[in-house]
């Protein structure tokens, strides 16, 4: 299967290389631009996704912290002690309910 795989892609390769080569200079550099613009679309959608997931991971973590400083705070604990625990801000943690 994998040498199958291989040999198409071999192939494959030959036939772009033969098509290229009866290309004019004008159709390879438009050939190349369009192979360009493609990568950088598709780097483009990665860099968006990875910070997509970093924001959701980010917005996660905050939300636990939230959830952890509301119940300290329903414990009793001091505000001072839940924002060394949390990180959250004083401000935020005041505003619990």
């Amino acid at each position: 299967m994998i040498v199958k795989k291989q040999g198409k892609r071999v192939f494959q390769k030959v036939f772009k290389i033969a098509e290229m080569s009866k290309m004019t200079k004008e159709e390879r550099e438009l050939y190349h631009s369009d192979v360009k613009a493609k990568s950088d679309w598709n780097a483009g959608i990665r860099f968006a996704e990875k910070k997509a997931i970093e924001k959701g991971l980010e917005r996660g973590r905050h939300e636990e912290a939230r959830e952890i400083a509301i119940k300290l705070k329903a414990k009793g604990m001091s505000t001072d002690e839940i924002v060394e625990i949390t990180g959250l801000s004083i401000e935020e943690i005041e505003n619990l309910n």
